[in-house]
């Protein structure tokens, strides 16, 4: 399994009809109204976003840079996929490389329980509770 990340308007256009799928499916079971598959695409092409993949395209991720005044975190924005567990492992020591490569401090995200307690596994803990409210 190889991970692959794209920032590039070309790469993410090429790659896309692979990826739009996942990102979907990600958005109307797991989002909440925050987006859909092609504002990840939009982002992205704007450099706002990252994307990433496994080769096999069972595992795609979106995920921004943010700059807090201590430190530098990457927020994953989605995480798609199928047979996660397959493959999670050896993603997210790929994952975790670039973004460190990157100048990264940590990885963050907001998340259903669920997917808090599969992350847990990747070493990732819980930081803070996410609230919200509707105007």
């Amino acid at each position: 399994m190889k991970a692959t990340f794209i920032r590039s308007a070309e790469e993410i256009e090429a790659e896309w009809p692979h990826l739009e799928k996942l990102f979907s499916q990600v958005a109307e079971t797991a989002a909440h109204g925050e987006f859909d598959a092609n504002d990840l695409r939009q982002l992205a092409i704007d450099g706002r976003l990252t994307l990433g993949f496994c080769s096999d395209y069972s595992m795609a991720i979106a995920f921004e840079f943010r700059h807090y005044p201590k430190f530098v975190a990457v927020n994953v924005v989605a995480l798609a996929g199928h047979g996660l567990s397959a493959v999670a492992g050896q993603f997210f020591d790929a994952f975790k490389a670039f973004c460190r490569s990157a100048g990264a401090d940590c990885i963050e995200a907001s998340c259903s329980g669920a997917m808090a307690r599969l992350l847990r596994t990747y070493g990732f803990i819980e930081i803070y509770k996410q609230v919200r409210s509707d105007l």
